[in-house]
């Protein structure tokens, strides 16, 4: 291994490890931005000093790269190919950018390592978030963020911790994995995520059962016994965020409010469909992250008489609708093909990845979440087949995003214009 494999290595992990604790204190853009441009430089600086390693570059599969060939042939011929290409500013979790960062990073993990342990990583990850997140939750009475922004990409960040942490400990001590993950359940349920607390209890059921791990019955009393005490202590945030849900409305008057986020996601969903549909963009798609532009041109009526009739959505709230509208059906069967072709390997990440698939019924991807997703399917449909020696010439490639990103910061750090007031206000109001 020469020098600059091993700042390519070191660099890597580097944003691996800190990216989930990641926030830019001071900027005017909402969370997101800084996780993104943060993992965009580092995995821009690993990857050119793997090039310059002159180390074998290896590819992920064929089927991974079928489809990030689709997403990005469908985001050139985008109908707004500034955000396609460049990603929207209010959630830099899609567009061409993001998408060669997470590909960068799928050939990074395969090029640089013979076997990585992500479990040990997202587990060493999920520290600083906690201890955050633990602050937050005796500090305030409000839902939690820690440092992801938006309380349901915590809680799945960490469902994923707590697989993670059961698959790492499992050969040394079930009852210590037991013990580290009270408060990673203590915060899902302060979180108030009403679908990743339900997705844990499923998912963690199955995840025993798949990995045929034993559970001792005194441990499986104290655990029923500990959560039921924990739900009772903090639960009351998500029993007020599942009765929200529950409620029924009726938004037949002006002087009717709908507040459950369950209605106005069937209002989201039944204008998507309708914008889908639309023979013009059914095959291709409307673009990446065009969804704000297109919704809000046609946005409905029945949202005016909802508690979030100031919001802006940016996302329809379903991922597997925001790829149709954004890719098309040819977008869409692509990413059907992949995770199907992901889950059928039955690999050693097929849990988390089925618990994240869930978790996109009902929202969609930040770059923390995202990133981890497409590592787990790069793990899983592992093929070194497809290979070539470093050129020089692909430097060009981290050097242009790296670029990017690096001007983006410094603008957002020394300018004040209508954009940025734009986007300080989108961001108080968006979901």
């Amino acid at each position: 291994m020469n020098y600059f494999e091993k700042i390519s290595r070191f660099t890597f992990l580097f944003g691996l490890l800190l990216l989930p604790s990641f926030v830019l204190l001071g900027s005017s853009y909402p969370f997101n931005f800084g996780k993104f441009v943060f993992i965009g430089i580092i995995i821009s600086v690993s990857f050119f000093f793997l090039v310059l390693s002159k180390k074998d570059i290896f590819f992920p599969s064929k089927d991974l790269l079928l489809y990030f060939s689709i997403v990005f042939t469908l985001s050139f011929l985008s109908s707004n190919l500034e955000l396609s290409v460049l990603s929207s500013p209010i959630r830099f979790s899609e567009g061409l950018i993001v998408d060669l960062i997470i590909l960068m990073s799928c050939i990074l993990v395969l090029s640089l390592f013979k076997k990585i342990n992500l479990d040990f990583i997202i587990f060493v990850s999920s520290l600083p978030v906690i201890f955050v997140g633990l602050i937050e939750s005796f500090t305030q009475s409000d839902r939690i963020i820690s440092t992801f922004g938006q309380p349901n990409f915590l809680s799945l960040f960490l469902v994923l911790s707590i697989l993670s942490i059961f698959r790492y400990f499992r050969d040394k001590n079930i009852f210590l994995s037991f013990l580290i993950s009270i408060p990673y359940i203590f915060l899902i349920i302060t979180s108030a995520s009403v679908t990743s607390f339900i997705i844990f209890l499923v998912i963690f059921c199955i995840f025993l059962r798949y990995e045929k791990i034993i559970v001792p019955k005194k441990v499986l009393i104290i655990l029923t016994i500990g959560t039921i005490f924990l739900i009772m202590v903090k639960g009351e945030i998500l029993w007020m965020k599942l009765n929200d849900i529950l409620r029924q409305t009726n938004i037949s008057t002006e002087h009717t409010f709908i507040s459950d986020s369950l209605d106005v996601r069937l209002i989201l969903w039944e204008k998507t469909l309708e914008l889908i549909l639309n023979p013009s963009y059914f095959f291709q798609g409307h673009g990446s992250n065009t969804f704000l532009d297109f919704f809000e041109n046609q946005r409905p009526e029945k949202l005016n008489f909802t508690s979030e009739k100031d919001f802006i959505f940016d996302k329809p709230h379903n991922y597997y609708l925001e790829i149709i509208f954004s890719y098309g059906i040819i977008g869409f069967m692509g990413f059907v093909y992949l995770i199907t072709k992901s889950i059928k390997t039955t690999g050693e990440y097929t849990i988390p990845i089925v618990a994240i698939l869930f978790f996109l019924f009902f929202h969609w991807f930040d770059i923390t979440l995202k990133l981890f997703f497409f590592l787990f399917i790069t793990l899983n449909l592992k093929d070194k087949k497809i290979s070539l020696k470093s050129n020089n010439a692909i430097i060009v490639i981290p050097i242009i995003i790296f670029l990017n990103l690096f001007t983006r910061f410094l603008y957002d750090k020394k300018e004040d214009t209508i954009q940025k007031q734009f986007l300080r206000t989108v961001s108080k109001h968006i979901q």
